[in-house]
């Protein structure tokens, strides 16, 4: 799978969302719902917000990671949806070895941010869930916690 952002499957997978949230308490809905709607908008570049690909000057009714949510990783929300980043890698952050994202994504190195900045300013606090790499990872033990 190459590691490049796919609007066409993103919104294939938010019909599938707007389906299994049916189900869900009222308050997910609405949550599910907010994120949607701005990824049926912006496409991908929505989970890229406060970058330079996706300006945070750009209105928004529901910032991507407000309160710590990061859709673009596995548990990053109360409501259990599928990471965004299988569709979306390249917004997400995603790097080679990443949970939930293609092994073609550029490898992490020493240098490169745990968390990218676009997602540090808008939300995710320190520590939080933060691009979906595996827990452990070299860099993790050697201290590059930024």
């Amino acid at each position: 799978m190459p590691c490049e952002d796919n609007n066409t499957a993103l919104w294939l997978l938010l019909d599938n969302v707007a389906e299994v949230i049916k189900e869900f308490p009222r308050d997910w809905r609405l949550g599910v719902d907010a994120i949607s709607k701005e990824l049926r908008t912006h496409g991908c570049d929505y989970l890229a917000f406060g970058s330079a690909r996706f300006s945070v000057t750009t209105p928004v009714s529901f910032p991507p990671y407000v309160g710590g949510i990061n859709m673009c990783t596995s548990g990053g929300a109360w409501f259990p949806i599928k990471p965004y980043s299988y569709v979306c890698p390249v917004a997400c952050g995603c790097r080679s070895g990443d949970s939930h994202c293609p092994g073609t994504c550029p490898s992490r190195t020493a240098s490169t941010p745990r968390c990218p900045e676009h997602q540090r300013i808008n939300g995710l606090p320190t520590g939080g869930q933060c691009p979906p790499q595996p827990p452990r990872s070299l860099f993790d033990v050697i201290g590059n916690h930024t």
